[in-house]
């Protein structure tokens, strides 16, 4: 009872952190179905909460295996992501602002290429394999993304 207790108590403590960082980087129907996959990996192997000193770290740890199975199943999609939802992570609003305006002022693939390379840290080589695209491309897309960051 005890240990089903200290399951809440986690999920209720990091769901929300937990969704929000997965859904930063797969669409957001998809986003639930993983993070409820974080949880479910988490209950079926409660022997490392026993000694876990940095539990947010464990569940980032197993979100981020679980991102990769993700793309790993279909690498050819382009999704669709979600600034707003991490909003709150952000420190000063007009950083906020001014990226979430140049973001939006992207193509879908140079966002695909920002947010592999940037976010995700893709090779650039991984980013050409994901997107079906040649290296070539990746690297002329971030240097569009560059120059629109600059200016």
């Amino acid at each position: 009872m005890r240990q089903a207790l200290n399951m809440e108590q986690i999920f209720q403590k990091y769901n929300k952190y937990l969704y929000c960082h997965i859904r930063s980087k797969v669409p957001p129907m998809d986003a639930e179905d993983i993070c409820s996959d974080v949880f479910a990996s988490l209950l079926k192997h409660q022997e490392y909460l026993e000694n876990q000193r940095n539990l947010k770290g464990l569940l980032l740890t197993i979100a981020e295996r679980k991102i990769i199975s993700f793309y790993r199943k279909d690498n050819s999609r382009f999704v669709s992501y979600d600034i707003d939802c991490c909003e709150s992570y952000y420190r000063r609003s007009d950083e906020i602002v001014a990226a979430r305006k140049i973001f939006f002022d992207l193509t879908l693939i140079q966002r695909e290429v920002f947010l592999k390379r940037a976010l995700l840290e893709h090779t650039i080589k991984e980013v050409a394999d994901m997107l079906n695209i040649t290296v070539q491309q990746v690297r002329s897309e971030i240097k569009k993304i560059q120059l629109k960051f600059i200016n």
